[in-house]
């Protein structure tokens, strides 16, 4: 466990400590310690759901490049985009000519 790791720990131990303090000295009440928890919840839920709208979106338009990097599976040639999975056509332009990464690596290679 780094220092930022025992520091966010030690942030959600206090934060705790101050609610349950609250609740015996009345000063919080139950309800507001639920609004904060499905606040928490929520955050999750909207963290979680934006990482996989990225991931989608990356193997729907792939990511930009040159055909010469590791990590992918297919390239089309029209907009230089490689993409990470097998897809039917280019997301971004409509092209349904991709290229394997192995034959482009071969067109890369008769160039030089």
């Amino acid at each position: 466990m780094n220092s930022a790791d025992a520091e966010a720990f030690e942030k959600k131990v206090d934060e705790i400590s101050s609610q349950i303090n609250g609740l015996i000295k009345g000063t919080v009440t139950v309800d507001d310690v639920d609004r904060k928890i499905q606040h928490l919840h929520n955050a999750d839920a909207v963290k979680a759901r934006e990482a996989a709208e990225k991931v989608e979106a990356l193997r729907k338009y792939g990511r930009p490049g040159k055909g010469n990097s590791e990590g992918y599976v297919l390239f089309c040639k029209k907009c230089f985009t490689e993409y990470v999975g097998e897809v039917g056509s280019c997301g971004r332009c409509g092209n349904k000519k991709l290229m394997a990464r192995k034959e482009r690596l071969e067109e890369l290679h008769t160039k030089v």
